[in-house]
């Protein structure tokens, strides 16, 4: 169990933490999921953008529907 700084959206702040390997950022990236409600979020999130994980062609063909 995780302890977190922040609260969930749900206001609990106990979390399971989880790695997984990211090929297109090249490193393991760390997910929490609440213990209350199951919401999984990538905290370091905020230091990459999605130009890190997706490639130009995925810019260029998206589709919007």
């Amino acid at each position: 169990m995780l302890e977190n700084k922040n609260k969930c959206a749900c206001n609990y702040t106990a979390f399971k933490e989880y790695h997984k390997h990211s090929q297109a950022l090249d490193y393991d990236v760390e997910y929490v999921q609440c213990e209350s409600c199951g919401m999984i979020i990538a905290p370091e999130s905020t230091k990459y953008t999605l130009f890190n994980i997706y490639n130009a062609d995925y810019f260029i063909n998206v589709d919007y529907r």
